[in-house]
């Protein structure tokens, strides 16, 4: 059994009854409290000895509990404490307590631990000692803490009294609670002395003789501690006991708001003499320069970093025109002509002498060499100046000598080109096209190039002179210029080539490239009406080409005559269409040559001629009904080229259902014409949604006021029932006839089914949204031997079809 157990042994009467109650407090539940406190706490017996110790103890020490438990209370104290331990010992067996500060313990690895020791002695039923608990409160960091502020306070103290700064620190009464030793330096007071007084004493008997102006610091700084708030950048003229010269002071004071001088204040004095005396030198060399750079000939400008003016001279100011009030502040390039802005980087890079326009006041230019040199002081931004060279006189004689040659050179090409220009429309004429011909027929057989002719002529263009008049006209051919320039290649020449005929020469390009330009330019055509803001109009062109050396013609006038033959195709085909012409028929063109053919030839080359001529008066003639047909659409409300598409669907029919030229012919012409008679009609009436008898019946009344509108023309006398029974059934219940079946004529069927398609999906008064192309193809096959032809209708589904396919 060891010590302490036989302590704890309760059967062991030889024991003192304290004793024996003092160890068996010490059980396993008081041992863990003990363990977690974080106070370092050990019980010893009466000879010294370590009977119980906890582990924050025991840790911190570096020992374990065991081997706490085989050392002597004096194992553990620090040589400096033990003698003060030893002679507080006696103190400690009378009173039975003991409390020591900046007691110091030693740890297993030789460092310490230093603290607070308390301890309470524990006797005997019989006042013996028999033991003690010694509770020991590390304080080792707090203490090296405590050193560490002490220090930094000392060292902060030192270095604030080798400052150039006089720091007063005040209570919260306004009295002295810690200054710098510059206070005697520059006011005359002790430090030691001055610890202690009240600041406002201070201020009004010792600095009355030294700040100059002391009555307004006085009340300056008074006013400040009653209202509690902060001073800050004050200046002050003072003289230093002993001093003949006056310093300047500058003066901070700020209220503490924590900390143990809550409630006191920091003033603050600084020495600004040798600033201010270094401001006012810099001041006087500012203004010398300054001086010399407002008088100087030439025009002197200061620009700080962002290029804004600082500083301009009377020089240039009066050269701009400006005040220097409107200069400053601003960017230079404010005054730089916009277009050298990007010939000039950086004016502050320029080191040789560089030619600048400026933009003066009255809008006229300053020419001038400019050149800058770079301003660099201390710490201070970079600044640059700029001196500017006015040569406005000899670069304006200059000007006016390059002006006078460009000029003539100028009008000496503006001859060449108006000869070869046309006035009208800008393009080349028909001059240039000969000559360029020429040249190109040269180059072709030389170097075996190709090249090719497209004839364009714009359809029925007397038309839109005879209903709008030859300004207009004139205004869409223009614009067909324009169009052409921008839908031809850069290399390509477009020549009007008289009237309404144009030519595109295409070097370098065979019929198929030709093809492909044509294509582009009907296809930008159809998507660009031409005219004016008030109105324009929607034309449609002809083309034929020529190629070389396809047709193997090398005369150009022959070549420019195959282009014009192909372009006649393209008009007799119906217009609006591209026609090449090929190699056979140049064989042909020349086997039948008009000065050597046969009289009979001749006749039948006439006859022709004059069908076509023909042909061509009644087609102008019917596009000058085009205007009416765009009223009607308007009246009727309508969206622009309805009357357009229902011609275009029976065109359509006619190629799908291989009808005659002359038919297809008459069918597009009645398309075109049967709507007209609603010009006769009430616009309120063609708008209603519901309309009562008497005004189906007016409506219904529509074809025979067609009928009569082109009455007047012969060749339009064919169209009659085309016109008149296109809103006829097929089961009979049509009007304004009652016809049934192939009583109908088949152009009035046609024309039925494409009206119908296009008003199913167009937006109508009856019916806002329109009908899906789906719906519409359902709706046309329901109505199919009711109110359509039904071989009409099934090509006409099929035509739809192939163009969704396409």
């Amino acid at each position: 059994m060891d010590y302490l157990e036989k302590i704890l042994n309760p059967g062991d009467e030889d024991l003192p009854l304290v004793s024996r109650l003092l160890y068996q407090l010490i059980d396993e539940k008081y041992r863990t409290l003990l363990d977690e406190s974080s106070d370092l706490m050990g019980i010893v017996d009466r000879e010294g000895k370590f009977i119980y110790v906890n582990r924050q103890l025991a840790d911190s020490l570096g020992y374990t509990k065991k081997e706490c438990l085989d050392m002597h209370m004096y194992d553990i104290i620090a040589p400096e404490s033990r003698a003060a331990f030893a002679e507080r010992a006696k103190e400690f067996l009378k009173s039975g307590r003991l409390r020591m500060q900046d007691f110091v313990l030693k740890t297993k690895w030789g460092g310490k631990v230093t603290g607070e020791m308390n301890s309470i002695a524990f006797c005997d039923n019989q006042g013996r000692y028999c033991g003690a608990k010694a509770v020991f409160k590390d304080r080792t960091k707090l203490l090296e803490v405590q050193r560490l502020e002490k220090k930094y306070e000392s060292m902060l103290e030192d270095g604030i009294d080798t400052l150039d700064y006089i720091i007063m620190i005040l209570d919260r009464s306004f009295r002295v609670h810690w200054v710098s030793s510059s206070v005697g330096t520059y006011f005359g007071l002790d430090k030691r002395g001055a610890v202690g007084e009240d600041i406002r004493r201070i201020f009004r008997e010792n600095f009355k003789d030294l700040i100059l102006d002391h009555d307004l610091f006085l009340q300056g700084i008074l006013s400040a501690y009653e209202a509690n708030t902060a001073v800050e950048n004050v200046e002050y003229q003072m003289k230093r006991p002993g001093s003949p010269d006056i310093d300047y002071m500058e003066h901070w004071s700020y209220p503490i708001t924590h900390g143990e001088l809550n409630g006191g204040r920091v003033e603050i004095f600084r020495d600004i003499t040798r600033r201010k005396k270094s401001e006012e030198m810099l001041e006087y060399y500012y203004k010398k320069i300054h001086t010399i750079m407002e008088h100087a000939v030439e025009g002197i400008v200061e620009l700080r970093t962002d290029n804004s003016i600082q500083f301009v001279n009377r020089s240039f100011s009066d050269l701009m025109g400006y005040l220097e009030s409107e200069m400053v502040d601003r960017s230079l390039y404010d005054f730089i002509l916009p277009e050298e802005h990007r010939h000039l980087p950086s004016v502050k890079l320029i080191r040789r002498a560089q030619e600048i326009i400026f933009v003066k006041k009255d809008g006229h230019y300053l020419y001038a060499l400019a050149s800058s040199i770079p301003l660099v002081f201390g710490t201070q931004p970079p600044h640059t100046l700029v001196f500017i060279s006015d040569i406005t006189e000899a670069k304006t004689a200059s000007i006016k000598l390059r002006d006078a040659n460009l000029t003539l050179r100028a009008l000496n090409a503006s001859l060449v080109e108006n000869a070869l220009k046309d006035v009208q429309t800008g393009v080349y004429n028909y001059r240039y096209l000969q000559e360029r011909l020429h040249e190109e027929v040269h180059r072709a057989r030389r170097y075996w190039r190709s090249f090719a002719v497209i004839m364009i002529d714009l359809d029925f263009f007397k038309a839109v002179n005879d209903a709008y008049g030859h300004l207009f006209g004139d205004t869409v051919l223009k614009g067909f210029a324009d169009l052409l320039r921008i839908s031809v290649r850069a290399t390509d020449i477009v020549v009007r080539s008289g009237g309404e005929e144009f030519v595109v020469f295409c070097p370098d390009t065979d019929s198929f490239g030709a093809l492909a330009t044509a294509r582009k330019i009907a296809a930008a055509l159809k998507q660009k009406p031409l005219g004016n803001k008030e109105r324009r109009v929607t034309i449609t062109i002809s083309m034929g080409i020529a190629s070389y050396p396809e047709v193997n013609v090398l005369d150009p006038v022959a070549l420019l005559n195959a282009a014009d033959q192909a372009m006649y195709r393209s008009k007799a085909a119906g217009r609006n269409r591209i026609t090449i012409f090929h190699k056979e028929e140049a064989g042909i063109a020349k086997t039948q040559d008009p000065v050597h053919a046969p009289e009979e030839n001749l006749f039948v080359k006439m006859k022709q001629r004059l069908r076509y001529v023909n042909l061509r008066n009644e087609e102008a003639l019917l596009e000058s009904f085009r205007p009416l047909m765009r009223k009607t659409d308007e009246i009727l409300g309508y969206e622009p080229g309805y009357t357009d598409r229902i011609v275009k669907d029976v065109e359509g029919l006619c190629l799908e259902m291989a009808l005659p030229q002359e038919d297809a012919s008459r069918a597009r012409r009645a398309a075109l014409l049967c709507n007209l008679g609603f010009l006769s009609l009430p616009r309120d009436v063609l708008r209603k949604s519901l309309l009562s008898d008497q005004e189906k019946a007016l409506v219904r009344r529509h074809p025979f006021f067609s009928i009569d509108l082109i009455g007047d023309v012969a060749f339009l006398a064919a169209l009659r029932e085309d016109v008149l029974d296109h809103h006829e059934h097929f089961d009979g219940s049509g009007y304004p006839r009652g016809l049934k079946g192939g009583m109908i004529p088949i152009v009035s069927r046609m024309i039925a089914v494409a009206e119908a398609y296009e008003a199913m999906i167009s937006p109508r008064p009856y019916r806002v949204k329109p009908l899906s192309c789906k719906e519409t193809a359902s709706a046309l096959a329901k109505e199919s031997s009711r109110q359509f032809d039904p071989s009409i209708v099934a090509c006409f589904l099929k035509q739809i079809n192939s163009a969704k396919e396409a």
